[in-house]
């Protein structure tokens, strides 16, 4: 009987080693559109001089297998838990964490920055501000560094110096994306986990020493090395490290060591029915869609290692998500201060990948720089309501402020704090005239604040 191309399934999973392969199950699966997984490899031809024409057999050298896919911006229903698309977004140059909310009374010489560090006045717990948050906010919200902010103290911004008084305990929001930059980080030999798999961004805390560090990447029993951020004090050998959010644990069996960390990589899995293709060592490329009246999605583009091609069936035991996309309303959407009028926006993340060379066959394909671009195409106004020429022709930077869907565990916030014009092209749609514009995404901080993702 045929494959019908409709009936398949494309599993991840993360890798930990990179680029040697995981096994695949049911749990790995994510819901995507139009997957394709292509295994391609290398022939040189064999051509010498001799006394007839014709050819000589081909040597085959390393394999490839690049993946394409498109994954809807929804979420599962529960705010904590990591949607699909995010679970994408961290095998492309992005690193996940866990967030959480404070509720606030008023604020006094505000508002608190994006990014900035805010300290509890008596636990001097600290933690970084996710979204400018004014006064007349109920909350804040904010990602854990170190310690655990407590209700009845003061919160002072680091930056802003904008303070205020919580009134309740930190409560679990969702979950952060944002950009990632390799460079050297922790790792910790560990014996089996337990409770697990660590969660990707949640923080770690040592049973001994106190010590506080942020998980990098999913790490399930067998794994052997945890790889983290530090936060504060110094893990100890033979202590229990305890996931905040996860609840997972595990016995150090060493101290920490310093590691150069690259990201996540993947194995990759399409199941066809018939045919199982398989692929290590990936990353990807990302570029978010937004489509006035339609789901909004990422589009991915995977580089990968080929692995197998094996008959097998399709993975039993999945469950389709119960959440449906929410459908994109561009009035959610602001430009600085103004809410153009618009039919498309994307924001690529302009991620370079590649190959790690090794004999015959790449070991994995690694993120080697990062260039987001933003593109978008509003109704022309005058210069008086947006000053969109006077924005390119004076390297103004603009916030962009985007907001998807409504019920708690299914919407999105998407936050650019520096976006800056690179062309203001003349466009047109169905008549009426627009405006083209494109710019780049810009992280003065040095910080990989370029851009914040957060499901809740």
């Amino acid at each position: 009987m045929p494959e019908v191309k409709q009936i398949r399934q494309f599993a991840l999973k993360t890798e930990a080693v990179e680029g040697t392969a995981e096994t695949l199950a049911a749990a790995d699966v994510i819901e995507v559109i139009e997957p394709k997984l292509s295994p391609a490899v290398e022939k040189s031809a064999r051509n010498p001089a001799r006394s007839t024409l014709g050819r000589k057999k081909a040597k085959v050298g390393g394999g490839t297998a690049p993946a394409s896919f498109q994954v809807e911006l929804r979420g599962t229903g529960t705010a904590t838990e990591l949607p699909d698309y995010m679970k994408v977004l961290h095998y492309g140059g992005w690193r996940l964490e866990h967030a959480y909310s404070i509720a606030i009374g008023a604020i006094a010489s505000g508002p608190f920055q994006h990014g900035e560090t805010i300290t509890g006045g008596t636990s001097s717990a600290t933690g970084r501000v996710l979204f400018p948050t004014a006064d007349g906010a109920a909350s804040v919200y904010f990602v854990p560094i170190s310690g655990t902010l407590q209700t009845g103290e003061v919160l002072t911004g680091g930056t802003s110096g904008a303070t205020a008084t919580s009134s309740g305990a930190p409560a679990a929001l969702g979950r952060a994306a944002r950009p990632f930059s390799p460079g050297t980080f922790r790792s910790i030999a560990i014996g089996a986990v337990t409770s697990g798999p660590f969660q990707a961004g949640e923080r770690i805390t040592g049973g001994t020493s106190s010590a506080n560090g942020r998980v990098l990447q999913s790490t399930k029993t067998g794994d052997s090395t945890l790889y983290f951020e530090s936060l504060s004090g110094t893990f100890q050998n033979s202590e229990v490290l305890t996931g905040e959010d996860s609840g997972a644990t595990a016995t150090s069996s060493a101290g920490p060591a310093d590691a150069h960390y690259g990201g996540a990589s993947a194995t990759i899995g399409l199941y066809e029915g018939l045919l199982i293709k398989k692929a290590k060592g990936a990353r990807c490329k990302t570029k978010l869609v937004f489509e006035e009246a339609k789901p909004c999605h990422v589009e991915a583009e995977f580089e990968a290692v080929r692995d197998s091609e094996t008959d097998g069936s399709l993975l039993s035991g999945t469950s389709p998500l119960a959440t449906a996309p929410p459908v994109f309303d561009g009035s959610v959407l602001t430009y600085g201060t103004y809410s153009p009028i618009f039919e498309r926006m994307e924001i690529d993340m302009g991620v370079a990948l590649s190959p790690r060379r090794s004999g015959s066959n790449p070991l994995s394909y690694y993120v080697t720089d990062r260039e987001p671009t933003f593109s978008i195409d509003p109704e022309v106004v005058s210069e008086a309501t947006q000053a969109f020429f006077g924005d390119w022709a004076a390297d103004t930077e603009r916030v962009i402020d985007v907001v998807i869907g409504s019920s708690a565990g299914n919407r999105a916030r998407i936050y650019v704090p520096e976006m800056q014009l690179n062309e203001v092209a003349d466009g047109e749609r169905e008549s009426i005239v627009t405006h083209g514009l494109s710019g780049q995404l810009n992280d003065s901080s040095d910080a990989d604040q370029d851009l914040t993702i957060l499901s809740y």
